[in-house]
């Protein structure tokens, strides 16, 4: 058994060379972190169960951005957060996903 990746079907490169997802592609539940919501309740009850958020550093924070770019908050900052901060900077893919129940942000590593 090989440590080497798996090689990479050339007709598949397009569709990674242009941020599409591979088909067959897994994501993984990392954690799920309270938000600091810095938009309005409206807006925020507005926002639907699940819906996909983007993910990105500011300062030595993650803020919360829907697909639109309106800014949602900033993540809660417990002690490991600093692990997701290191995966940003070092450029994987981290999504969030809204949870309304508990006004909170499941982080999801894509394309496992």
């Amino acid at each position: 058994m090989s440590n080497l990746p798996a090689p990479i079907d050339p007709n598949l490169l397009p569709t990674l060379q242009h941020g599409f997802r591979l088909p067959y592609s897994q994501d993984l539940l990392l954690i799920e972190l309270p938000l600091e919501a810095t938009c309005s309740a409206d807006f925020l009850a507005a926002t639907p169960a699940a819906h996909p958020l983007e993910l990105k550093v500011v300062g030595e924070r993650i803020q919360v951005f829907t697909e639109g770019g309106t800014a949602l908050g900033l993540l809660a900052a417990p002690p490991g957060a600093s692990i997701l901060l290191r995966l940003l900077e070092g450029g994987k893919r981290l999504a969030g996903r809204f949870l309304p129940e508990t006004s909170s942000v499941g982080v999801w590593l894509q394309e496992l």
